[in-house]
């Protein structure tokens, strides 16, 4: 598989006329359905819109429009209203549900001209970490089909890394945009908290919840994030502050600059293979001219407790009457999830959301505010297999929880800017990830930092053994 699935390669063929965006739309659905069959990803395709909306990008580019998200395919969690289409969100309770509303991150991408060619699975309500639905089923990893793909935006990390679309949104309110992106060797960016509106998105808890892109590399996620940032109106916790061009300094390189890294003791528990990759990622960042500073994170010591407190009191909320009438409609792991959130009393959640702001505070003072970038890991180890995985509501669900979680919660508590990316391979080749975290609305920087890295070593351009074509 070439890498003729990133975002800028399809921009140069459309450009060069080798390929037409109706076309490129319909060998995109094409090769998602072939994948569906493969990995189970697909919820529905939408053929007619994608074509018309190819036919308006092909115009613009013969007029010599310079959008770089002109006719490129893509594909999304369905849970990205657009008014009329159902938005089933994973799950039985919504699966008739037709929003009035088209998200404000769809109208976005529309209007930058990318081609919306259908909706993917994702775990139920977006509640979830290793991207089982009891629902409507679990997408594979393209990289070893027995293994998860990571939640909760499961396929949208698995059509990407397989070539069927040239990027996907997720969501992401405890580590669902970048848990998927380091199972499948991703790029994953979560924004600041506000920089991408979630109006039109469905919410899970609003304290917590981000927008932003999955792609194949670090310049495609600049350019969606290009389209999507900014303030909306219509989300009253949208920030209003100015949008960078986060391509204008990407490719300067990271000589001078200063990386954070953890204290050794802070890296307990870290599988040999994710404890190797992320030295040899340290030393990467060294050898091309980073200072490294250790910092404590003891600061984040609480941040998942509290983060478990803020969505479960926030999505319980707002399925509280769903889980009363319909309990029978729920998966067994959500339904115990939510319900969960019911008994959390009111003081130990206003308790929660208090204590975010003394957290980054706790986390300057640590360093933090000294170093341009920090490196943290991703995953503790290699995804497991979906059987070994598949706990329901089981008492070992927590702890499943708990080792998927433990290095994305901290970010979304913080709400900074935080990105995936692949850092080595395992011995039996599964990717092995890494997580950038930046400084708030400091998006630019922490591009740069990726790119330097991806551009050094070239993990981004590996492609998973089962890719499909989107090429006609």
């Amino acid at each position: 598989m070439s890498d003729d699935a990133s975002i800028e390669a399809m921009g140069a063929a459309l450009r060069a006329r080798r390929v037409g965006a109706e076309e490129l739309a319909i060998a995109a659905i094409s090769a998602l359905e072939t994948l569906h069959g493969q990995l189970h990803v697909l919820v529905e395709a939408e053929p007619e819109r994608a074509q018309a909306q190819a036919r308006l990008a092909q115009k613009a580019i013969d007029a010599g429009d310079p959008r770089p998200l002109l006719g490129v395919p893509m594909a999304h969690k369905d849970m990205f209203y657009r008014a009329g289409r159902i938005s089933a969100c994973g799950s039985a309770i919504l699966a008739e549900h037709r929003p009035t509303v088209t998200s404000t991150a769809l109208e976005r991408l529309d209007g930058a001209g990318a081609v919306d060619v259908g909706r993917l699975h994702m775990v139920e309500l977006a509640l979830g970490v290793t991207g089982h639905n009891a629902v409507t089923g679990t997408p594979k990893n393209p990289w070893d089909p027995d293994r998860v793909p990571g939640g909760s935006s499961s396929a949208s990390a698995v059509s990407v890394a397989a070539g069927a679309v040239g990027a996907a949104l997720g969501s992401d309110t405890g580590g669902s945009i970048r848990i998927p992106a380091s199972c499948c060797g991703l790029v994953g960016l979560k924004p600041t908290y506000g920089r991408v509106s979630r109006f039109g998105a469905m919410p899970l808890a609003a304290s917590l919840d981000h927008v932003g892109p999955l792609c194949r590399s670090v310049r495609d996620a600049a350019l969606v994030l290009q389209a999507l940032a900014g303030h909306d109106p219509n989300d009253p916790l949208s920030a209003d502050e100015p949008v960078d061009n986060y391509l204008a300094r990407i490719e300067d390189g990271v000589a001078g600059m200063v990386l954070g890294v953890p204290e050794a003791s802070d890296l307990d528990g870290l599988s040999e293979a994710a404890l190797a990759a992320f030295d040899q990622a340290v030393q990467t960042y060294q050898r091309l001219g980073c200072g490294v500073r250790r910092i404590s994170l003891a600061a984040l010591e609480n941040a998942n407790e509290l983060a478990t407190t803020i969505i479960g009191a926030e999505g319980a909320a707002i399925h509280a009457n769903a889980i009363r009438e319909r309990p029978d409609a729920f998966g067994p792991q959500t339904l115990a999830r939510l319900r969960s959130g019911l008994f959390v009393p009111a003081t130990h959640y206003l308790q929660a959301l208090a204590l975010r702001a003394r957290m980054l505070e706790d986390l300057q003072e640590a360093g933090f505010a000294e170093v341009d970038t920090l490196l943290v890991p991703a995953l503790d180890a290699t995804p497991p297999t979906i059987e070994e995985s598949d706990v329901a509501s089981s008492p070992g669900f927590g702890k499943l929880l708990g080792q998927f979680a433990r290095w994305f919660r901290p970010f979304n508590v913080l709400g900074v800017p935080s990105l995936a990316m692949p850092t080595g391979f395992d011995g039996a080749g599964m990717p092995v990830a890494g997580q950038l975290v930046g400084h708030p609305f400091d998006e630019a920087t922490l591009l740069r930092m990726a790119r330097a890295f991806e551009r050094e070593t070239g993990f981004t351009e590996r492609r998973p053994p089962t890719s499909v074509s989107h090429a006609p």
